[in-house]
């Protein structure tokens, strides 16, 4: 399974990218408009160091739109990041060198002006890209930048500045620190994606190993937050049942026994499938399934009868397969019934299973039972197919059977066999 993070990573990079344009953008309409409210009368003079500072923000904007599209259409985004951090630091110096190169009265030297706390945010900016290198070369640049203006401010201005060797090293101490917590940020956002891929894959395997053993329909109830309440609603259910499986398990190997089950389960669960009904257990070699749970979709009595009719044409296909390979065929018998039933969970405070109970269940059960004595390979009870004709749904052809008087119930229940 390829992991997810490196291209998260990216799609956060490129977005990044996205908002730094934006902030960048806001930020150069701002600093126009403080040098309109602070200097609009020398720049209607055409006093050339603000009309410079004009031409660099205008500059800026223009490259600023050209990084964002090309970034935009690229294949690898990376190359036009580190532009995007370098435009970030190349700003920040030209728009900060007018005031070096034309110093006012009160200049006091670069490292005093508030303007260099630009910097700082640049290279901590940088981080947000999620790249390592990009948050070290924008922190370089800023770097470079601030050293370029030192220079250049001790050079021309030296008999004004009022800073030495230990706020140069101060401003140095600054800076590493703003590139390192730079970096941190990239690392921790990487280690932080990591650990939730980990935890991600670790829950669905967990998913996907409880889902071998419960139906995934199951499954999403149990895993749902909150407590499990019991409810009444209608379902159909059905019973299938291998027939005469004990005495020939009795003469074979238990690891071929094992393999034969389940390769008659795989043949005749399919049909349960496919008509969207939910394996409820296994017993043995019987099957439960039940129609209409999570929820019900209005046609579930019509989808258990075909999935009876359908796991029989299963079982043919799957005997011709085991004749193949010198193995009796199998039979089997299928009852299903229609009602209410109470479905919650059961058990005991340490081992729950969610199930259906009631009288539909056990009625489904004696006629799976019935089909011994009756010869018949699937039963429908008469209330599963009236309910079935109301749904109006798509039937195989029905034979009505005999009533049958079923233990534990009065009267006689009126069948169908299919």
């Amino acid at each position: 399974m390829t992991s997810p993070v490196p291209g998260l990573l990216q799609d956060a990079a490129a977005d990044a990218g996205v908002i730094t344009h934006r902030v960048r953008m806001t930020f150069l309409v701002l600093v126009f408009l403080r040098l309109l409210v602070y200097a609009g009368d020398e720049m209607l003079a055409g006093v050339f160091k603000h009309w410079l500072t004009v031409g660099f923000m205008v500059g800026g904007m223009v490259a600023s739109v050209a990084i964002v599209r090309a970034q935009a259409r690229a294949a690898d985004r990376q190359p036009w990041l580190l532009a995007g951090v370098l435009l970030d630091a190349t700003l920040a110096t030209l728009i900060i060198l007018p005031s070096v190169l034309w110093p006012r009265e009160a200049h006091l030297g670069v490292l005093r002006a508030p303007d260099l706390l630009i910097f700082p945010i640049v290279a901590i900016g940088a981080g947000i890209r999620m790249s390592r290198q990009v948050a070290v070369v924008g922190g370089l640049g800023s770097m470079a930048g601030i050293a370029a203006l030192v220079a250049l401010d001790l050079t021309r201005n030296g008999a004004v500045v009022r800073y030495g060797p230990s706020e140069i090293l101060l401003t140095t101490v600054l800076m590493v620190g703003a590139i390192l917590l730079s970096v941190g940020l990239v690392v921790f956002v990487q280690g932080l994606l990591a650990r939730v891929e980990r935890e991600a894959r670790r829950a669905q395997q967990l998913r996907d190993r409880f889902g071998a053993y419960v139906a995934e329909e199951l499954a999403d109830i149990l895993l749902a937050p909150g407590r499990l309440e019991p409810r009444r609603c209608e379902v159909a259910v059905l019973f299938s049942d291998l027939r005469g499986f004990t005495s020939y398990s009795q003469a074979t190997a238990p690891d071929a026994l094992v393999d034969e089950l389940n390769a008659y389960f795989e043949a005749v669960v399919s049909a349960v499938r496919a008509e969207r009904g939910v394996v409820d257990k296994y017993i043995g070699d019987a099957v439960m399934a039940v129609f209409g749970l999570p929820e019900s979709h209005g046609d579930e009595a019509c989808r258990a009868i075909r999935a009876a009719v359908a796991m029989q044409a299963a079982l043919e296909r799957h005997n011709a397969v085991r004749a193949e390979h010198g193995l009796p065929p199998l039979a089997q018998g299928v009852g299903v019934h229609f009602g209410e039933v109470v479905a919650g969970p059961v058990g005991t405070a340490d081992r729950v299973q969610f199930t259906v109970l009631g009288d539909t269940v056990n009625v489904a059960a004696r006629l799976e039972a019935a089909t011994k004595t009756t010869g018949a390979s699937v039963l429908i009870s008469g209330a599963a197919v009236e309910k079935a004709r109301q749904e109006g749904g798509a039937l195989p052809d029905l034979v009505e059977g005999e009533a049958l008087e079923l233990r534990g119930r009065e009267g006689r229940l009126p069948t169908f066999r299919a």
